[in-house]
């Protein structure tokens, strides 16, 4: 097994039971994707200008193992997330709870 330069999820996937990220070197979306399980175990997933929607928290998130832009996560009532985030090679991760409320999903 080696490793790669870089990967791209190709733009026809658009949902994802769930997704090992493997890559020291990063992957990258090429279109908006929906994910039911995400592991962060090594690499960080750029998304761009496209959607990633989780319907967990990710596992394993850390430094150089985060989700690089935007996020979309579905917190539901008496739940707390923490969106594995970073920027510029950072991981500055931020953690929500829904106390009460309904569910909306965008």
């Amino acid at each position: 097994m080696g490793n790669m330069t870089g990967f791209n999820v190709p733009q026809n996937i658009q949902r994802i039971d769930s997704l090992v990220m493997g890559n020291p070197n990063g992957a990258s979306l090429a279109g908006d994707l929906t994910v039911n399980v995400l592991d962060l175990t090594g690499g960080k997933l750029i998304t761009g200008n496209h959607r990633l929607k989780i319907k967990t928290d990710a596992v394993n998130a850390g430094t150089n193992r985060y989700i690089d832009d935007e996020l979309t996560l579905v917190l539901e009532e008496g739940k707390t997330a923490k969106f594995p985030l970073g920027r510029n090679g950072k991981y500055e991760p931020i953690e929500m709870s829904l106390s009460e409320g309904r569910l909306v999903e965008p």
